[in-house]
């Protein structure tokens, strides 16, 4: 009886890990690796990316979610969810441009800027984008306001 106990708790646990591991950019992963826990989970498991995909599934479904319209636990559920993410997504950048995988580095950063466009969708409008895309250049002779990508 045990055995089978154990067998749906290490099944739960590869599941919830690859589902957190995908929503908070590989955060979870790193909590679990510094404080010594990484081994319980077995990141080659099925069940592990099945839980990838489900965390696929809410990080979608949360670019839709509108934060204003939550309550107030679920609103600051759903703003550390994005702040994980992008803290996990900048850990990411830096350990793939540290090993010179600078193509990488900049699909992390570029996934780090989404997750702030999270529960943005009613928002969505110039300001937002360039505010989160975009850094201001030099004006114009026409005083008006030039910008830049990030990625330039």
């Amino acid at each position: 009886m045990a055995s089978e106990d154990s067998a749906w708790i290490k099944t739960g646990s590869d599941f919830s890990a690859g589902m957190s591991d995908t929503i908070t950019g590989g955060l979870t992963g790193r909590l679990r690796g510094a404080l010594g826990y990484n081994d319980v989970v077995d990141q080659q498991s099925s069940m592990y990316r099945y839980g990838g995909y489900a965390g696929q599934a809410v990080n979608i479904g949360l670019m839709f979610a509108n934060p204003a319209a939550m309550a107030g636990w679920a609103r600051t559920g759903f703003q550390v969810m994005n702040g994980m993410s992008q803290i996990g997504g900048l850990l990411n950048a830096a350990e793939a441009a540290g090993k010179g995988d600078f193509r990488t580095a900049r699909t992390q950063l570029l996934g780090a800027a989404a997750s702030r466009l999270r529960g943005r969708s009613e928002q969505m409008n110039f300001d937002t984008v360039s505010k989160t895309f975009l850094i201001p250049t030099a004006a114009t002779a026409k005083n008006q306001r030039g910008f830049r990508l990030l990625a330039d």
